[in-house]
């Protein structure tokens, strides 16, 4: 009795079983909804106007062309004017000035062999002397020169000298003092030089006591 209870409890859970998984049915999905619709695109703007070109810079006017300079000569060599400075004696007769070789621009080879002019501006007065000369002092000093040979039996020597003599006293220091004006030049011309001036004088027609004449032929500045 008991073995067929059990057997009629087990056909009605079986039962029961398949009844709720019959009932137990999913439900349908859903339909997907609508895209929304897509957002107008806005207008693209209007273009400016082009900007105007600019104007061109106007060209400046070319400059005027400056006066051709005036032709000097290479092969002819001047100083500056240098006020005296006796470094090589200094007596209260006789005072000696010595131009080294090396501040010159020839070689003492060519120099024994060039013509030199040397200058002198004394105190006093405005006027040029070429030397060996006097100058204002009449016959009382002598200024003179000598370049790459004896002086005074003291030997050979190379460069320029400048000597300034009494020939009856002591000397003044308006006569021998830098400070006091008291100046010199040199010019040097080369053997090699064959020059002529603008105005076509020969170098052989030339005054070399005329300082101007000396400066404007060879265009020397003051």
């Amino acid at each position: 009795m008991k073995t067929k209870t059990r057997f009629f409890n087990s056909i009605i859970v079986t039962l029961l079983f398949i009844l709720s998984g019959c009932s137990a049915e999913d439900g349908d999905v859903g339909p997907q909804g609508e895209q929304g619709i897509q957002g107008l695109t806005g207008e693209q703007g209007i273009q400016g106007p082009q900007g105007e070109p600019g104007v061109p810079g106007i060209d400046g006017e070319d400059g005027e062309d400056g006066a051709d300079g005036e032709d000097g000569n290479a092969n002819v060599f001047f100083s500056e004017w240098f006020d005296a400075d006796w470094n090589e004696r200094d007596d209260p007769a006789l005072k000696i000035m010595r131009i080294p070789a090396e501040d010159l621009p020839v070689a003492n080879s060519v120099l024994r062999l060039s013509f030199i002019a040397v200058y002198t501006r004394q105190f006093g007065t405005s006027s040029i002397y070429q030397m060996p000369t006097s100058g204002r002092w009449e016959d009382s000093v002598e200024y003179s020169y000598t370049f790459g040979g004896p002086i005074l039996a003291s030997g050979n020597f190379d460069g320029i000298r400048i000597t300034l003599q009494s020939t009856d006293d002591d000397l003044t220091e308006t006569q021998y003092a830098g400070f006091r004006g008291n100046r010199f030049r040199w010019v040097i011309i080369p053997p090699s030089s064959s020059v002529s001036s603008k105005n076509g004088n020969s170098i052989l027609e030339l005054d070399y006591s005329d300082y101007e004449a000396v400066k404007s032929f060879y265009t020397i500045p003051d």
